[in-house]
């Protein structure tokens, strides 16, 4: 089913190569506007080339239908008008690190506690929409849709403004080197950089808008590479930015991998817990800060029990449907006696049966997307997955997690937990029946070290810190 491979995966050489590539060029040394312009496209170049090699599938589901258009019509009115009654508030958050369904509606697990403890503190939340979509009915307070600068800035890039002699000679300069490297034309990639280029301008300046309109004394946001305009804006007021984990990150990934920029990186980077801190987040270590995650600690010990279900999960994701699915048919088929719960990611939802066709065996069930995860666990007795964070959590809630090891992809350091904390090994069958046959693990009840108790002192302290 699965191979071992004890070698780096094509995929890993592809990133170390291009790593290794942009310090011999120097290739962020070359600033408009005071940010290294290849950081504004460089996360979708190097995907779009490792695609387009046959090494990775694509991160994001491509364009929306005409539904999906007339959705982002809809927001961007709804945003536009919420946007212009903004008011003074303490503390805002732009996007989400993880939205999760509940019986009060769509919270995110990290700053829907930070906003409900802290009540002395006023917040603002900012919600992008997911190809035109917003999750309904939401239960995070005071949310604002922020479609209307997403989608005008993209417009305003179809048209980019005029520069100077100087910074046209360093476009060019940096599209011809983009140009050798990735083997496209230069006039496409020139182009590109100008419309990244003024799409940061316009998100900047509808940033600085909403930063004047409210004032706050801090900013959250996540995914810095989608929010380095609001970013820079907090630069420009002076503003701290506090940027929050929003997932496992291999330290083979590459979107940390850059020269910090106070402009366009953050000043603080909060992490799930102790496991993470030594993670290469792309910003001084001493800015890298523990602050737990709440929401799962609460929902352990409000349901504080060994998992009672027998249904395996099989957990998605959407950059790599095609090996999990042939991995989970495999699974599925070799134990027709189990049930097993198919947990879609939010992207794989669209096209799933294409994406994951084994869903329509008699013993596999698609989880309903208006199923708490937490509550999926309840169901289950083990999950299996490549690296998602959704397998720390099923760990963290004492499942048995088979760790699968798919051919060409990015190897999670949790593997070096298998062993441990109910981590198994399961890149082939064998290894599938033995982590059934096995006991659970007691230490895990402990908890595993990726999620810490939220810890509300450290915060306030952070905050209040210059």
């Amino acid at each position: 089913m699965i191979k071992r491979e004890m070698h780096l995966s094509e995929l890993s050489r592809a990133y170390s190569n291009i790593l290794k590539w942009e310090s011999e060029v120097d290739i962020f040394d070359y600033i408009v506007d005071d940010v290294p312009l290849w950081r504004l496209l460089r996360n979708n170049t190097i995907v779009n080339h490792t695609v387009s090699k046959g090494i990775e599938q694509a991160h994001s589901m491509g364009n929306p239908s005409l539904l999906g258009l007339a959705a982002i019509s809809k927001g961007v009115v709804r945003s536009a008008a919420q946007l212009a009654k903004l008011s003074k508030t303490d503390l805002l958050f732009w996007g989400f690190p993880r939205r999760q369904n509940t019986d009060d509606g769509w919270m995110d697990p990290l700053t829907d506690p930070i906003i409900n403890c802290m009540p002395d503190y006023q917040s603002i939340s900012f919600e992008r929409p997911l190809q035109g979509r917003h999750l309904q009915p939401a239960a995070t307070r005071r949310l604002i849709w922020y479609d209307a600068p997403k989608v005008f800035a993209r417009l305003r890039s179809r048209f980019p403004a005029v520069l100077s002699a100087k910074d046209q000679r360093v476009i060019s300069d940096l599209a011809q080197l983009i140009s050798d490297k990735f083997d496209r034309p230069m006039s496409r990639i020139e182009r590109n950089l100008k419309r990244e280029l003024t799409a940061f301008r316009t998100e900047r300046a509808a940033a600085s808008f909403v930063l004047s309109r409210t004032k706050p004394n801090a900013v959250f946001v996540v995914n810095r590479w989608v929010n380095s305009g609001v970013i820079a804006a907090c630069s420009r007021f002076s503003i701290p930015s506090y940027e929050l984990q929003h997932g496992a990150v291999g330290n083979e990934g590459f979107k940390y991998h850059t020269p910090y920029s106070k402009l366009i990186d953050p000043d603080r980077f909060l992490v799930f817990g102790e496991e993470w801190k030594d993670y290469k987040w792309g910003v001084p270590l001493n800015c890298i800060h523990n602050v737990g995650a709440p929401y799962i600690w609460n929902q352990r010990l409000d349901g504080a029990r060994a998992p009672s279900g027998s249904k395996i999960m099989l957990v998605s994701q959407p950059n790599l449907s095609k090996g999990l699915s042939v991995a989970f048919e495999e699974i599925c088929r070799t134990f027709p006696e189990h049930s097993f719960l198919l947990q879609l990611h939010p992207q794989d939802r669209k096209n799933s049966n294409q994406r994951y066709p084994f869903g329509g065996l008699p013993n596999v069930e698609i989880a309903a997307s208006s199923t708490p995860l937490y509550q999926s666990f309840s169901e289950c007795q083990a999950a299996i997955g490549q690296d998602s964070t959704a397998l720390l959590e099923a760990s963290f809630f004492d499942l048995k997690v088979g760790l699968l090891n798919l051919p060409n992809t990015l190897q999670n350091d949790v593997r070096s937990r298998i062993g441990s904390f109910n981590f198994f090994d399961v890149q082939n069958v064998e290894l599938v029946n033995e982590m059934l046959a096995s006991p659970r693990r007691g230490e895990a009840k402990d908890g595993n070290g990726y999620f810490d108790a939220f810890r509300e002192e450290k915060l306030r302290d952070i905050l209040a810190t210059p």
